[in-house]
């Protein structure tokens, strides 16, 4: 919706500003970034910080999600595995009406590729992955993985391996998949 808003001719704010797409930051750059900011609070988030960096895959927001749901959490100096959960639970229970939407309006072929993927399979329009999820051809997967990537889902890692944009929605579809 906001990409239309800014990319569509018939809208006013038509090429109003520069898109910037938030990806990954460089991982010492990431973790020096986040501990600054715990330690000034006089939080030690040593013990977690390689496990926090590794759920969000160090994409700024989702970083900055987690870091702020673990500070609201923090009963202690010394944070850990502990915080993180907490955090996460507060995550999913925050946007739950969110995941459950989003999942709804897809299509069994577009769940399918999801729930591979949250199986950390990595290709889904392989032979493997379209026989093991069920998925009629590599046609059909294809145009799926489109739709996911136009929809701002599915991120393109390298070569044919994909994965969901969101490390948090990724943790909903484990737990409320059917």
């Amino acid at each position: 919706m906001i990409r239309d808003i800014f990319e569509n001719k018939s809208n006013p704010f038509y090429k109003f500003g520069k898109q910037i797409v938030l990806r990954e930051i460089e991982y010492e750059k990431i973790k020096k970034f986040v501990a600054e900011r715990f330690y000034s609070q006089d939080l030690n988030i040593l013990q977690i910080i390689e496990k926090i960096l590794k759920i969000t895959n160090g994409h700024p927001y989702y970083t900055q999600q987690l870091c702020h749901e673990i500070f609201v959490v923090a009963d202690k100096k010394i944070l850990t595995d502990e915080f993180i959960e907490k955090a996460i639970f507060n995550i999913l229970s925050n946007h739950n009406l969110d995941y459950q939407k989003w999942w709804n309006e897809l299509d069994n072929t577009e769940r399918k590729i999801l729930i591979g993927l949250c199986n950390e399979e990595k290709n889904p329009t392989s032979g493997t992955f379209i026989s093991n999820y069920g998925i009629k051809s590599t046609s059909t997967a294809g145009s799926a993985v489109k739709r996911l990537q136009e929809n701002g889902i599915l991120i393109k890692r390298n070569g044919d391996s994909y994965s969901i944009e969101d490390p948090f929605w990724i943790r909903w579809i484990i737990l409320n998949r059917k």
